[in-house]
C-alpha cells in the first residue's frame, strides 16, 4: 500500500490526524519527564558519533548512492535511535540479544552494540546503502520479508529483545493485516524467537502510514497482555 504524501498533509482527515499525533508527542513527554532529557543527550550524542572518524568515513563512501537519500542525515537518525536505546532501557542493561525487525542500515543495531548488547537485524536486500551499511557495521542481517501468514526462516537462536521500528509489514499489502494474520505472527515470535520473559517492542508510523488504532484492534483481540503508549505496543512473553 503506497502513501499518498500529499493527501496526508492537505487532506483535512488527515490533518486532524497529525493534530492527534501532535498532542500526544506532548503528552508523551509529560507522562516521563525524563524523556525530555532523553531527547537533549541524544541530540549531543547523535552528533558526536556522526562526527567519529569512523562515521565520517562511512558517510563519504556513500554519498554518491543514488539511492542514499534522508538515510545520510547520520546525526539525526543516531539522534534518533539513542532516544530508542534510552526508552527501551537498554542503558541500564547487562548484554542481551537483540533482533531489529526492519532493521534498514543497522543505526539502532550499531548504537544498541554500543551499550554491550548481541544485534541481528532482518530486512529486505534491495536498498544500496542499507546493504553497505549493514555490512559496514558488522551486523549479522537476514534477509526476508514478513508475509501475511508465513513463518520467519530459523535464525538458530533466541532473543531476549525483539524490537519493530516505524513498521510497515502489516500495511503493505492489498489491505492491513486482521487479528489473525497478528496472531500468526505473534505466535511465530513465542514459539521461535523470543525467549521466555523476552519482549517485543512494536513502534508504528503514523497513519496514513502506519494506521496505530486499527492495528491496535487487532492485535488485541489475540490474546496477549500489552503495554500501549503513544504508537507504541510492548508484549512480554511470559
Amino acid at each position: 500500500m503506497k502513501s499518498d504524501i500529499k493527501k496526508y498533509f492537505t487532506n483535512k482527515e488527515h490533518l486532524k490526524k497529525r493534530t492527534y499525533d501532535r498532542f500526544y508527542n506532548y503528552l508523551h513527554y509529560l507522562k516521563r519527564p525524563v524523556r525530555i532529557w532523553w531527547r537533549v543527550v541524544s541530540k549531543k550524542y547523535g552528533e558526536v558519533v556522526a562526527n567519529t572518524h569512523e562515521i565520517v568515513k562511512l558517510s563519504d563512501q556513500v554519498k554518491d548512492f543514488e539511492d542514499c537519500g534522508k538515510y545520510r542525515n547520520f546525526k539525526r537518525y543516531f539522534s534518533i535511535n539513542f532516544r530508542r536505546v534510552f526508552e527501551l532501557g537498554l542503558h541500564k542493561q547487562s548484554s542481551i540479544n537483540i533482533l531489529d525487525i526492519g532493521c534498514g542500515g543497522g543505526f539502532f543495531l550499531y548504537i544498541a552494540r554500543m551499550f554491550g548488547h548481541t544485534p541481528h537485524g532482518i530486512d529486505l536486500d534491495y536498498h544500496k546503502i542499507y546493504n553497505h551499511m549493514v555490512n559496514y557495521f558488522d551486523i549479522p542481517r537476514l534477509d526476508h520479508r514478513i508475509e501475511p501468514n508465513q513463518p520467519i526462516p530459523s535464525l538458530g537462536q533466541k532473543f531476549d529483545l525483539i524490537t519493530a521500528f516505524a513498521i510497515c509489514f502489516h500495511n503493505c499489502g492489498k489491505k492491513p493485516w486482521n487479528h489473525q494474520e497478528w496472531k500468526f505472527f505473534l505466535n511465530d515470535i513465542e514459539n521461535n524467537f523470543i525467549k521466555k520473559n523476552g519482549r517485543l517492542h512494536l513502534f508504528f508510523n503514523n497513519d496514513p502510514h502506519g494506521d496505530f488504532q486499527y492495528a491496535l484492534e487487532q492485535i488485541s483481540k489475540c490474546g496477549y497482555e500489552m503495554t500501549v503508549d503513544h504508537k507504541t505496543i510492548d508484549i512480554v512473553f511470559k
